[in-house]
């Protein structure tokens, strides 16, 4: 993917608060590059599908043993389950999340970003779950004030590729989506926070790639730019 290092810096230069502040996101282990990033002190990540929780779980799961990068690649690999199949870019599981030890901005590729987010495990500080961006909007008014109620407010959001899922007639797993989906979204997350609440999304195509073999440009905007370009 193209952009992902340059977001990641610009996170990691914002004044963004490491006290009170907690990341929201869905979908990847990308989220884990963003709470490195700005060190967030909590995080919260779902997905629009429960199939997605197995990888979060294992994950969770190693971060608690795993003393070292190497030490979860190797782990993960062999502790997800195979059903559902986990998302994966190459065949072999361990050549997949291997190569994050090496991307740079990659919370694996850092040693002391490798240790905050390990710590936020064995702190219980990351919480998984599903939840639906195409969903309803009564989730996120609850979701938005049991994180008030806890003196936090959301340091940034990622959306993944999900809003240019939105636009295909199909779900990750064959789902149908409903027709007004990208208003969906942009009505759900502007439930969490201020429009200059940074909102990273993978949404674009690389040029030259295509909808059956996608690669994404991974941007930063803000939730209130957004949600405008949705309503």
């Amino acid at each position: 993917d193209e952009g992902t290092e340059a977001v990641l810096a610009a996170l990691r230069a914002d004044s963004l608060d490491t006290e009170r502040g907690i990341h929201v996101g869905w979908g990847s282990l990308r989220n884990l590059d963003i709470v490195a990033a700005w060190r967030a002190p909590y995080a919260l990540v779902f997905d629009v599908s429960p199939h997605q929780l197995a990888m979060w779980r294992a994950c969770a799961r190693v971060l608690q043993d795993a003393e070292s990068p190497p030490d979860f690649a190797a782990a993960l690999a062999a502790t997800l389950p195979d059903a559902p199949r986990p998302r994966r870019f190459t065949d072999d599981l361990h050549t997949w999340i291997a190569a994050d030890l090496a991307r740079p901005g990659s919370w694996l590729a850092d040693d002391d970003a490798f240790d905050h987010v390990r710590s936020l495990a064995l702190d219980d500080a990351i919480g998984f779950g599903v939840l639906d961006l195409f969903g309803p909007e009564p989730p996120f008014d609850a979701l938005a004030h049991r994180i008030d109620e806890a003196g936090l407010h959301v340091g940034t959001i990622y959306a993944s590729n999900l809003p240019w899922l939105a636009e295909r007639p199909r779900g990750m797993f064959g789902d149908a989506l409903p027709a007004d989906a990208p208003k969906r979204i942009a009505r759900n997350l502007a439930r969490l926070g201020p429009d200059d609440t940074p909102v990273v999304v993978a949404e674009r195509l690389v040029p030259g790639s295509d909808h059956d073999d996608p690669w994404f440009v991974t941007e930063r905007i803000s939730l209130g730019a957004f949600a405008r370009s949705r309503s």
